[in-house]
């Protein structure tokens, strides 16, 4: 994985031609920026952390953003193939956790081995 930083670099309008006034990040490229696979690891890792402690009604929300990390970071194109396989597996646990007919009570964290 190579390291990237993930706060995106401010330019001075005078040193790119563009008009202050214009988001040239928005008129260059309709895509936002990815975020730093490592950042969002370590993201996911505490939401895991907080969703096996959380008793209450925030485990169903905590899942889904989780589900969501896991989803970008099997596809983001600075993981590797063997992480991207973990990932992967994992984003089909948490799939299962986060789907509406399952009780969020139901399930104990997954290790992954």
């Amino acid at each position: 994985m190579t390291r990237r930083n993930p706060l995106p670099l401010q330019t001075n309008s005078a040193n790119t031609g563009t008009d202050p006034g214009t988001n040239a990040h928005t008129e260059a490229n309709t895509t936002p920026p990815l975020p730093d696979p490592e950042v969002l690891m370590a993201a996911s890792l505490s939401l895991m952390t907080r969703w096996a402690e959380d008793c209450g009604c925030h485990r169903r929300l905590i899942a889904r953003k989780i589900l969501e990390n896991l989803t970008v970071l099997v596809h983001h194109p600075d993981t590797g193939p063997g992480l991207s396989g973990i990932l992967a597996n994992c984003l089909n646990h948490w799939q299962a956790i986060s789907a509406p007919s399952v009780p969020a009570h139901t399930h104990t964290a997954a290790v992954v081995h």
